[in-house]
């Protein structure tokens, strides 16, 4: 038997009472496709959880089944630091 776990949401909690599911994993700097703005500079205790479909199948050439249900994994709680960003005009 092979079971697979296939990522269906991503739950981002941003540690100021603020959270959002998407069905996208996000990306690194610079894409930003995932982004949140602080209201206030400060260290917040950030997580982000994955939600998980499953399936299976017996031996190697039969159909994948469904597994009803989902699972929640929750990642560990991460420090982050908000700090306040000051615009600057520049002439070029």
């Amino acid at each position: 038997m092979t079971i697979r776990a296939t990522p269906a949401a991503y739950t981002w909690t941003y540690g100021d009472g603020a959270a959002r599911t998407t069905a996208d994993p996000g990306a690194p700097y610079p894409d930003l496709r995932v982004t949140h703005r602080y209201e206030r500079k400060g260290v917040y205790r950030t997580r982000l959880a994955i939600t998980y479909d499953g399936s299976y199948r017996l031996g190697r050439g039969g159909p994948w089944r469904a597994i009803p249900g989902r699972v929640t994994v929750a990642g560990a709680p991460q420090g982050l630091r908000a700090v306040e960003a000051t615009p600057t005009l520049v002439g070029y």
